[in-house]
């Protein structure tokens, strides 16, 4: 190997333990070859968090909770804000409550239990907009979930 050679590897290696991606761009700017780096983009404190919720079960149940919870209240604000008005409705915001205040209580121990909970909020529809019963102008359809 060349001495020109040996430093061009020098100068990848020094790259790499840098995390700093060598990349060849044609005479237009299109990229044509990406060296060392990650081989992705990252933000590293974001890896970071995410490794230590997977390796923290309680952590883990705490961030998927809330995301359900928030899921749920927005299925809730959708049901009340857009749905239009029927039984079907009120047990789906009634159950899409209790499945939240269940989250918000605590009470959810195992990942288990979270997607039963989830699960029973989902059944109602209060995920997914059943319940609602409309019809479409152009179509004269119902839409899915109408039990009217």
């Amino acid at each position: 190997m060349s001495l020109a050679a040996a430093d061009t590897f020098d100068v990848l290696t020094w790259l790499s333990q840098q995390s700093i991606p060598l990349i060849r761009l044609d005479y237009q700017g299109n990229v044509e070859s990406v060296i060392g780096g990650a081989g992705f983009a990252m933000d590293p404190a974001k890896v970071q968090w995410q490794i230590e919720t997977r390796n923290d079960p309680e952590w883990r149940l705490e961030f998927s909770c809330g995301l359900i919870a928030a899921k749920l209240r927005t299925s809730l604000e959708t049901l009340r804000d857009v749905v239009p008005d029927s039984s079907a409705r009120q047990v789906a915001i009634g159950r899409t409550e209790a499945s939240l205040s269940r989250l918000e209580s605590g009470s959810v121990r195992t990942v288990d239990e979270l997607r039963m909970v989830e699960a029973g909020a989902a059944a109602t529809g209060s995920t997914r907009g059943a319940g609602s019963c409309t019809t479409t102008e152009r179509t004269g359809m119902r839409s899915h979930g109408c039990s009217t």
